[in-house]
């Protein structure tokens, strides 16, 4: 269980550093998650789901 769990965190965390969320971030320290998804061009179905499981 404990190698399924390492392995969904590894993938959240590679698949953030390929969009270039930590770049965006980086240079924009108070977007919200409206405009990193505008600045990232991501669907907004993904945005939706986000935003519903906080």
């Amino acid at each position: 269980m404990e190698t399924g769990t390492a392995f969904l965190a590894s993938k959240t965390l590679l698949s953030a550093v390929k969009l270039g969320l930590f770049t965006t971030l980086a240079g924009n320290k108070s977007l919200s998650a409206k405009e990193i998804q505008k600045q990232l061009s991501l669907h907004d179905r993904g945005y939706t789901i986000s935003s519903m499981a906080s």
